[in-house]
Parts: structure tokens; sequence; C-alpha cells
């Protein structure tokens, strides 16, 4: 709900598909029996929901997949667009059922790294990225990841990041004792628990030092997990979870060091901007 965290132009027309279409209450009756066909399916199939090696598709994703998309189909028969730019590989499938064959270019962008991924990529998201003019990784390395599973037109575009002024990098002779990480609070790639435990093997030698863990909560079981670490080591006073900020650059000149736990990355860009800024 609301708006993108950061201000758009003011030429720029935003609609939440999600919230500013009434015309389907996404959670009305279709929402819950969907929700219910998808518990007795993984009743039978598990949490994977595979049954004989065969993926049963989730009928609550795909509820959504159809709304968006017929939601969608109404504003481009409105007022169609030169060009549709997506996220992801489900987004080019939702946008790809949207425009059907009115010819309009899109362009998915895909902003981690796929060979983790590849795996697991579904047939109608492989078909859906094959139709697209372009798909746009992050580094060189990862176009043949995905021309190896026959997406032909992929080019490299690295994240942009900005250069600060020399006479505004952080002068780390001015000690504040403070470790920050910058990421969602998420288990299975930003594992933020990692980062906790290291600081808390040390945290009884070094005093002085204090955690920030700045981010938005992407699993809340795995949020309680962390703050039950913390509460249990007494760590209260030292680790710190600061929410969302719209200015991590001004986060970055009362810190020390900035640490990454992640598993894995598209391209560091929270890393990237931290050494912009002059910290280790």
């Amino acid at each position: 709900k609301g708006h993108p965290l950061y201000e758009l132009d003011k030429a720029v027309k935003f609609m939440n598909l999600r919230y500013d279409d009434s015309s389907q209450d996404f959670d009305g009756w279709i929402w819950k029996w969907k929700k219910i066909q998808k518990e007795f399916i993984r009743a039978f199939a598990g949490a994977d929901m595979m049954i004989c090696g065969h993926h049963i598709e989730d009928p609550k994703k795909m509820y959504f997949f159809d709304e968006f998309a017929k939601r969608l189909k109404r504003i481009i028969v409105e007022n169609p667009p030169d060009l549709i730019i997506i996220i992801s590989a489900d987004g080019a499938y939702i946008v790809q059922k949207a425009i059907e064959d009115r010819g309009i270019p899109v362009i998915a962008m895909c902003h981690t790294d796929p060979g983790q991924f590849v795996d697991s990529f579904s047939e109608q998201q492989i078909i859906a990225w094959k139709k697209c003019a372009y798909v746009q990784v992050l580094m060189d390395s990862f176009i043949p990841v995905l021309k190896n599973i026959g997406i032909r037109n992929v080019v490299s575009i690295a994240n942009v990041v900005s250069q600060i002024p020399d006479d505004e990098i952080r002068d780390l002779s001015n000690e504040h004792n403070r470790i920050i990480t910058v990421g969602r609070i998420d288990g299975s790639v930003k594992r933020q628990d990692l980062l906790i435990k290291a600081f808390s093997c040390v945290s009884a030698k070094y005093t002085k030092w204090t955690l920030h863990i700045y981010g938005d909560i992407a699993n809340r079981h795995y949020m309680r997990n962390l703050t039950g670490f913390v509460e249990e080591n007494n760590l209260k006073e030292r680790v710190f979870f600061e929410g969302v900020t719209d200015d991590v650059f001004a986060c970055f000149q009362n810190t020390d060091i900035f640490a990454f736990p992640s598993r894995y990355e598209g391209f560091g860009l929270a890393m990237a901007e931290a050494m912009s800024a002059g910290l280790p």
C-alpha cells in the first residue's frame, strides 16, 4: 500500500495494480478458495508441491498472476505503452499474458544471480523470458547461465553506485565503534544470524562496539529467531534492528565497518555503496 519509498518525478504516473483497482477484491471468496486448494495440495505433495517428480502449480500464486494480468491488460488496452520494463521472471510471465500478441517490446531485469535458481525456473518463466526483447543481468558471467537454457537476448548492465566526493568520504580516524549491515531481514540469502552470532563471540572483548542492522522484514519467523537470540545472549543494548532508511549514506557517516553475510548476490549494491563511502 502507499507510494514508493523514493520519490518519483512528477511526470511519472504511478498505479498500484494491487490496491488501486477495486474491480476484484483479492481477499474475496475466490482468494479463500485458492488458499484452501493450496493447503490441500501441500497436504499430499509436501511443502515443495512435488508429486512423482512433477511440480504442482500453486493455485494461490496463479490466481494472483491471472488477476494482475487482467488488470494490466485493461491499462494496456486503454493506453498502449511503447515499452514495458519488468523486474523478474514472474513479472515477465504476467506481462506477456497481459499484452498477448500486441507486439509491445518487453525488457526483463534479473537482479540476482541466476545460477542460484536456474534449476528451479519453471517452464512458463523460461518461455516468458524467451519472448522478451532483452533480459538484463548484472554481471557478464551471468549471461551464459541464461543462454544455456535458451534465452538468447541477454545483456549485462551493472548496478549504478554514486561516487561520494572526497571531502564527504568517511574519516576512519574518528571512531564510532559501530558495525552496520544493510539488506532485507532474510535467512536464506542475507543471513543476518551469522553476523549476530559472530558479534556475540567477540562482544565481551570489545565492549564499546555495537551492531546496527538496517532493512525491512522479509521473514517474520526468522526475525523472531534473531530477536530471541539477541535477548538470550544479553545483547539488547549492543545489537539494534533499525528498520528501513531512505538515506543509507547518512548511516555510513557514523559507522566504522560494513559487514556483509550474504550467501550470494547478483551485484552487492549495498556493499558497493559502502565502499563508495569509504567504509571497509
